[in-house]
């Protein structure tokens, strides 16, 4: 027990001090002022959840209802945690906790699967596909840090916002923080503390899952170009198939 709760405060310590330590340029807060959610893959943002580490209720980072019991995050976050010590919560949805009952990690990429020891209650059905998407456009959401320093608000705040894949990097999707030519529409990144929340792609077929964040900025991507790099589903498809048995479209 004393190993646990110095575990526990060490994660918050840490937690706390990079969070501090940002600077008043606010660093690795890529969201911009009004990029709500407005009417791109609505239904589908109002499955993405936060992920949390018990008893303290730890944010780890963001996830995504894929309907019924099945929750996907990254690997990264909760590789170390035994499922029962994970919780997940979907905001747009209601108040209910829902907890895991077992913890998957693919083989071979940044991907983990939570199996709920209940359906999500609301949540639609996500389809996802293995399509390319280097060039194409891009909607991602998710509840990391916003806002600047010292009004940062950390993990209560949804935004979503467009982006481009540019290129393909080390097996994963890369977006940069690029100019815009329409202020309506103004393109975003993920924010610290993001890693698994969701990146649709547009399709002749509709908004399609198409990969979960797995390392995002650490630094002023506004003005250093930086960038956010996202598991690819296609690369652990048979992985996601065996477990879930939903088909890519």
């Amino acid at each position: 027990m004393k190993l646990f709760s110095t575990l526990v405060l060490m994660r918050l310590v840490l937690g706390t001090a990079i969070v501090v330590g940002m600077s008043t340029e606010s660093n690795a807060i890529i969201w911009r002022p009004g990029t709500m959610p407005e009417t791109e893959a609505r239904a589908e943002m109002q499955n993405v959840g936060k992920l949390r580490y018990t008893p303290l209720c730890v944010l780890g980072g963001s996830c995504i209802a894929l309907g019924g019991k099945w929750v996907l995050t990254s690997r990264h976050g909760t590789q170390a945690w035994s499922a029962s010590m994970l919780s997940v919560q979907f905001p747009a949805l209601g108040d209910q906790v829902y907890w895991p009952k077992s913890v998957m990690l693919s083989p071979t990429s940044d991907l983990a699967l939570l199996e709920l020891d209940s359906d999500v209650e609301g949540a639609g059905s996500i389809r996802w596909t293995r399509e390319d998407a280097v060039g194409k456009s891009v909607w991602l959401g998710g509840f990391g840090v916003s806002g600047p320093i010292p009004q940062q608000r950390v993990a209560g705040v949804f935004y979503s916002g467009y982006n481009t894949v540019d290129r393909e990097r080390g097996g994963k999707w890369s977006l940069k923080l690029q100019p815009t030519t329409d202020p309506a529409k103004p393109n975003v990144s993920v924010a610290l503390m993001d890693s698994g929340s969701p990146l649709f792609l547009k399709t002749e077929r509709g908004w399609r899952l198409t990969g979960i964040a797995s390392s995002v900025s650490s630094t002023d991507a506004t003005k250093r170009r930086d960038r956010s790099n996202y598991a690819r589903l296609g690369d652990a498809a048979d992985w996601l198939i065996e477990h879930t048995e939903m088909q890519p479209d």
